[in-house]
């Protein structure tokens, strides 16, 4: 019995123990961060009930030990269903992207099992509204600052639960403002040094106003809200 409680206690550390590989070891003297490119597919639905596909595309690359630039565009179409049948095009195409300067402030090494990063940056949200019903939105480009906090908690392996709060500042820039906000969590299982595997929830809320002019703060009677949320699934390869 002895001699089993030693190879246990001689195995199980290794198998519950944090290891990310590709992240450098906080024991040694340093190492790069990996970038990594980050697909993933999305079945939303409207607050409303009206169901949306979507794509989203997250890249990440390396600057500094505790630093990178981060780009994300987030695309959704509103499909029309008509007698139960879906028809070609889109009642609504709504595009969101962001680029971030990404600050790690805790974690982020090989056997870490917490993760803490911010990020702050510009988004920019485009509402397409298409060939259905005519909705009371501009089409224009809505440009806005935006905030961003990213956690992450690790266990057995390489196995995590990633949580994502977004925010973009409600400011007129061009003539039509948004204040979207981006909630996800997902769980992530590394099945190598260069790609993982996830999926998760996303919860996407956009407020969009429009006004006269650009700078103006007297608005004009276009405003459209909605929340976007349902289940994503995808991989990221590191590079």
């Amino acid at each position: 019995d002895r001699e089993v409680q030693l190879l246990l206690d001689e195995f199980l550390p290794d198998v519950l123990a944090v290891d990310r590989p590709y992240l450098p070891d906080e024991k040694g003297p340093g190492g790069a961060y990996p970038g990594s490119v980050r697909l993933e597919a999305l079945y939303l639905q409207e607050h409303e009930g009206q169901n949306a596909g979507g794509l989203a595309l997250q890249i990440d690359l390396a600057t500094q030990k505790n630093a990178a630039l981060r780009f994300t565009y987030l695309l959704a179409a509103f499909v029309n269903e008509e007698d139960g049948a879906y028809q070609s095009s889109a009642d609504l195409t709504y595009a969101h992207t962001t680029l971030e300067y990404v600050l790690r402030l805790v974690g982020h090494t090989r056997h870490a099992p917490f993760d803490l990063s911010v990020s702050a940056g510009l988004s920019m949200d485009l509402l397409h509204p298409g060939s259905g019903e005519a909705l009371d939105v501009d089409g224009r480009a809505r440009l806005a600052p935006y905030l961003a906090v990213d956690a992450a908690f690790w266990q057995s392996g390489s196995f995590g639960l990633l949580l994502h709060a977004g925010q973009a500042i409600p400011v007129n820039l061009t003539g039509g403002s948004s204040g979207t906000s981006d909630f996800s969590a997902l769980f992530r299982v590394d099945i190598s040094k260069q790609v993982s595997i996830h999926a998760g929830y996303r919860i996407v809320v956009v407020r969009a106003r429009d006004y006269h002019s650009g700078l103006s703060g007297s608005g004009g009677d276009q405003d459209y809200d909605t929340t976007l949320a349902g289940p994503m699934a995808g991989l990221e390869i590191r590079f």
